[in-house]
């Protein structure tokens, strides 16, 4: 996904390379910062897992009742 945001800011198609500009790391940074604000999809998607775990392990739903029987077997994680 990374690419195709890549190649649709700098205008590059899959059969053609462009030099980039700038990097993405500085372009994904805030707009408050004056960069573009544009997300990082590999930090958002470590974000969403660490998000899930976290609900896994310490939350009061379905999702963390399965977790907790399955793989934690009565260890209490605090």
């Amino acid at each position: 996904m990374n690419k195709i945001i890549a190649n649709f800011i700098w205008g590059g198609k899959s059969d053609q390379r462009k030099y980039h500009l700038s990097k993405m790391e500085r372009i994904s940074m805030p707009k408050i910062s004056g960069e573009w604000g544009l997300l990082d999809l590999r930090a958002f998607g470590k974000a969403l897992l660490c998000k899930s775990l976290w609900r896994g392990i310490f939350g009061e739903g379905r999702w963390s009742i399965t977790i907790k029987k399955k793989y934690m077997k009565g260890k209490d994680m605090e």
